[in-house]
């Protein structure tokens, strides 16, 4: 099974929760670390999917089609998050399509049973969304590369685990 990193699944499954209650979430989250139309355009939606959320357009996120479309983002979040990590990307599009269906299913269950009308229900939702997603949009950013006083990359030294697995491996193909 592949590596479970915890910081990884922390937030695979924060950002595959956020898009189960607001779609473009998760996705505007990893846009905003990168530059460019993509960033600006993912922002757009996710804003204005949480404009719209607060009238009577929308169905129940729950519904069939709309939970499809979360399980998706939450998939896609799950895969982009793998790809940087250099993770099981099948593994993390399941972990954030499930983390995005059960939030879904949580925070519509939550929000009907507040005691709130559905428009600042919405806005509480919306504050929870915006703290996740403010957490793991600047804290997950990749560092810079360190570098030696000669300007060459270095390297991170090899985990100890790593070495005996890579032993073991050795010493089999060896017999």
């Amino acid at each position: 099974m592949a590596h479970l990193n915890a910081a990884v699944l922390k937030e695979t499954l924060a950002l595959g929760a956020i898009s189960g209650m607001r779609s473009m979430a998760g996705p505007a989250t990893l846009a905003f670390r990168r530059q460019g139309a993509v960033r600006r355009v993912t922002a757009l939606m996710a804003a204005a999917e949480m404009i719209v959320d607060k009238t009577s357009l929308v169905g129940d996120r729950i519904d069939p089609v709309p939970l499809a479309g979360r399980a998706l983002m939450g998939a896609l979040v799950g895969s982009v998050i793998a790809r940087e990590h250099r993770r099981n990307l099948l593994l993390r599009g399941l972990i954030g399509a499930c983390a995005s269906v059960i939030a879904a299913h949580l925070a519509y269950r939550v929000r009907k049973r507040l005691p709130l009308s559905s428009a600042l229900g919405g806005v509480l939702e919306d504050t929870v969304v915006v703290s996740i997603a403010a957490c793991f949009g600047s804290h997950a950013r990749r560092q810079p590369a360190q570098r030696s006083a000669s300007g060459e990359e270095r390297l991170e030294p090899v985990p100890e685990h790593i070495h005996d697995v890579l032993r073991r491996r050795r010493d089999r193909r060896r017999r």
